[in-house]
């Protein structure tokens, strides 16, 4: 065919060129993308061409669910922004939050479903699933499994009501450094009552359920007219919370006896006593003593922290647990959404030689879908119906555009195989007391992005601590990086490029050593270590960070989730684990 156009289509492509036209993803099927043009006379309800739309909706890329806007031109989504009226975030958005466009884009993502490697219809594919779960069901109790890194609100409604359908397991939530006792930030009312924030640990400006919360309740105690507010961070490496902090103090990675009595400012600690505490955390008397004085003086104290994950590397609880329900009682259809669990934990995930029996991956990713026999492509945030539910209300989750390609949400692919309603309906429902309480309609909810109330006092005391420092000459320790997080969304290209704010990380995975450390073991800047654990062997390139201790070596867990620097199966335990070092030519 000549590739010459004639008189006839030129005139035709003025006349929509002419008044101008839009082009949508709009037609889509299992192997590319099917766009079509709109003609600007002639464009769908919801679009005004060259005019922006802000749609209200959640941030699915930690457990915050900070409140979001979304600005969609001409049907494709350009920004996200934080919701200036939204009680947790209070219109701040971190970069991962930023990311969830380039995540929508991304030239990875693809559509549809594939059974046994093969692609089929979502009919098929939807079909195959219920049998399957079906025939588990009436095999007996706890045959069916749902893993994820986390179902918040309406959907950790549905996770619960699809494994009671199918009389399966509870779902089971597993994030490497996740805890449900993550510590919520003080509301700005409560703030004026606080002398003092000491933080045992914990990441609150990197991870947990709210760093940007917690960056603005911390800015709002320093920023007070007449008495200025302290916060102290305590733990083995100066992160980003650790570098916002007035006093850091390093001690050992794990928890000790010694932070009770830190705390005691209103007691004396005897000589002795106060030697073997400084000796246990590894830091000197003096510092202990000038730390007390200053908390003693600030008056009344808010500790956070404690018995979590964040003193030093991840937990397997959940996976642990549905490992050994594999060997014992055998699952026959087991269902991981996001992540997956046999990349991020092979060693423990296949330690008991026996595996389920259908396994089905729920993402919008590939490389999570690695050993599936059935691959269900899911939406992501920006094209998904949810909520998210905390102290202080509930932020709803509304698609800002269209589908971009063949896939569906999570919720609907669980509750269409209950033979329920859509997700869009089930979010309705399930918020409708706390709508009703507030007086708004479903729509108006929307739009203002759910449904706000004040939270309850913050605690002024932490969780019991329990885990104690790593025996051992060095100890490795695991981080989220304030720019990958637990990794969700690490594939996007800005969270790739942007360095982590402390050590200047990027890219793949790194190893962090102390100048002294760096010295000790014969390693340099840009050189290469071999770190070796029970959990096998990785070589990662080296950035020193003076930020740390001595004795510890620091690896970013989301940087390469499941990928060949991913460090996470060093990790052969909870906790706190022991490695040897040693520098590579």
């Amino acid at each position: 065919m000549s590739g010459r156009i004639g008189r006839r289509g030129f005139l035709k492509a003025g006349l929509v060129g002419g008044a101008g036209s839009v082009v949508l993803a709009g037609c889509k099927d299992n192997e590319r993308e099917i766009h079509k043009v709109i003609s600007q006379l002639e464009t769908p309800a919801e679009i005004t061409p060259g005019r922006a739309t802000w749609y209200a909706s959640a941030c699915t890329a930690c457990e915050a669910g900070c409140g979001i806007h979304v600005r969609v031109m001409d049907g494709r989504a350009k920004k996200v922004e934080g919701a200036p009226d939204h009680p947790v975030s209070q219109g701040g958005l971190c970069v991962r939050g930023q990311a969830l466009v380039q995540a929508l884009y991304h030239p990875d993502r693809t559509g549809g479903a594939m059974l046994n490697g093969a692609a089929v219809k979502w009919a098929a594919a939807q079909a195959e699933l219920k049998k399957r779960l079906e025939a588990a069901a009436r095999k007996g109790p706890g045959r069916v499994a749902l893993i994820g890194p986390g179902f918040p609100g309406a959907l950790g409604a549905v996770a619960e009501a699809f494994t009671e359908h199918f009389n399966g397991h509870p779902p089971l939530t597993w994030n490497a450094l996740y805890t449900p006792n993550a510590p919520e930030p003080p509301t700005p009312e409560e703030i004026a009552g606080i002398g003092a924030i000491v933080n045992f640990g914990a990441p609150l400006l990197e991870s947990g359920k709210n760093p940007v919360g917690w960056a603005k309740a911390i800015a709002a105690m320093r920023s007070r007219p007449g008495r200025r507010g302290l916060f102290v961070h305590i733990g083995p490496r100066m992160g980003a919370t650790g570098a916002a902090a007035d006093v850091w103090v390093p001690a050992k990675a794990g928890r000790t006896s010694g932070d009770e009595m830190l705390l005691d400012v209103e007691g004396s600690i005897p000589g002795l006593m106060g030697e073997q505490v400084a000796e246990a955390m590894g830091v000197e008397l003096d510092v202990l003593l000038s730390l007390r004085g200053k908390l003693r003086e600030a008056g009344t104290i808010l500790s956070v922290g404690g018995d979590s994950p964040w003193t030093g590397g991840p937990h397997y609880d959940a996976l642990r647990h549905l490992a050994d329900h594999v060997a014992s009682a055998g699952i026959d259809v087991l269902l991981h959404v996001g992540g997956n669990p046999f990349q991020r934990a092979p060693k423990l995930m296949n330690s008991r030689n026996r595996q389920p029996a259908f396994r089905v991956a729920l993402t919008s990713r590939d490389v999570d879908a690695t050993g599936a026999d059935l691959v269900l492509r899911t939406h992501t945030t920006l094209e998904d119906w949810g909520s998210q539910k905390g102290a202080r209300g509930v932020t709803l989750q509304q698609p800002a555009v269209s589908p971009r390609w063949d896939t569906r949400g999570v919720g609907d692919l669980l509750l269409a195989a209950m033979g329920r309603e859509s997700m869009r309906e089930f979010v309705l429902r399930h918020h409708a007391p706390e709508l009703k309480e507030a007086g708004l309609g479903f729509d108006q909810a929307l739009g203002a992005g759910g449904v706000y109330t004040s939270g309850p006092s913050a605690p002024t005391t932490r969780h019991a601590h329990g885990r104690r420092s790593q025996s051992g000459d060095w100890t490795l320790l695991a981080y989220e990086a304030a720019t990958t997080g637990d990794g969700r969304l690490a594939h996007t290209p800005w969270l790739q490029e942007a360095r982590e704010p402390i050590s200047g990380g990027f890219g793949p995975t790194w190893a962090e050593l102390s100048p002294n450390g760096a010295a000790r073991v014969g390693a340099r800047e840009g050189g290469r270590v071999r770190l070796t654990t029970q959990g096998g062997a990785l070589d990662l390139p080296v950035r020193v960070h003076p930020g740390q201790r001595d004795d510890v070596v620091s690896v970013p867990i989301g940087q390469d989730p499941g990928g060949p620097t991913d460090p996470l199966p060093l990790f052969a335990r909870d906790g706190l684990t022991a490695v040897k070092i040693e520098a590579l030519a």
